[in-house]
């Protein structure tokens, strides 16, 4: 057997009648380019991330291998592909994140208010905050709306808390989005659960077109009473059939 110089012994890997690929290579190349589901779920972003830790594994052992193994090309192809994949998979889903962000404050916000404006009676500013053309559909005015909602809070006294217990975005089967926001509200003699719906326009803002509520077991307990609980679902909920 010729014995090569020592010059070209990391060049023996480009023969394959000499080197062996690295698996680990290989495993790390494919994982990078499976990577690319990262976009799909935020957790996933371990995917392309484990690909470029393999394939950089992958490289230094090919090196310390003295042309022992091949595989070089494959593992800084992993690498490539692994980092790029896992920075832009994770800028993006961090960009959902921030934007789901915002959108909850600002609902929360807007939930906060709606349920001040109730508790002060103030039902005109209420109904004025919904969109012209869903106040048309629904052919009613403010009275309507207080006299559908007021019963919620009549003989409940003043507005003693009120948070927000959760907002999530659904889909309609029009192809739209709405927002329900549930509000934990605290008053004197009474705690309710309200169900603020925001709907988001087709230039892309959200716009109350709902509000529904129920008196909370918790109420019942703590506030005895002969009357029936009270209980006023809205409109754009039964029209729609959501639940949650």
């Amino acid at each position: 057997m010729t014995t090569l110089p020592s010059d070209t012994r990391m060049d023996v890997a480009t023969d394959p009648d000499y080197a062996a690929i690295n698996p680990t290579a290989v495993v790390g190349l494919a994982a990078s380019v499976v990577g690319a589901i990262a976009f799909w779920k935020w957790p996933l972003v371990a995917v392309p991330a484990a690909g470029f830790v393999l394939s950089l594994a992958a490289g230094r052992k090919i090196r310390r291998s003295e042309g022992v193994l091949a595989g070089r090309g494959l593992a800084a192809v992993g690498m490539a592909v692994g980092a790029i994949l896992a920075v832009t998979a994770a800028g993006y889903h961090a960009l959902i994140w921030h934007s789901e962000q915002a959108l909850y404050k600002d609902l929360a916000a807007r939930a906060e208010a709606v349920v001040d404006e109730m508790a002060a009676g103030q039902y005109e500013k209420v109904y004025e905050r919904m969109p012209e053309e869903w106040r048309r559909q629904q052919a009613s005015g403010a009275e309507a709306l207080r006299a559908r909602l007021s019963p919620l809070l009549e003989g409940a006294g003043t507005l003693v808390s009120r948070r927000l217990v959760s907002v999530q975005t659904l889909p309609t089967k029009e192809g739209g989005l709405v927002a329900p926001a549930e509000m934990c509200v605290e008053l004197k003699r009474r705690i309710l659960t309200l169900t603020l719906w925001f709907q988001r326009t087709e230039a892309g803002r959200w716009e109350l077109v709902d509000v529904g509520g129920e008196e909370t077991f918790e109420s019942l307990m703590k506030f005895p009473s002969k009357r029936e609980p009270v209980a006023v679902p809205g409109p754009y909920e039964r029209d729609h059939d959501h639940h949650h």
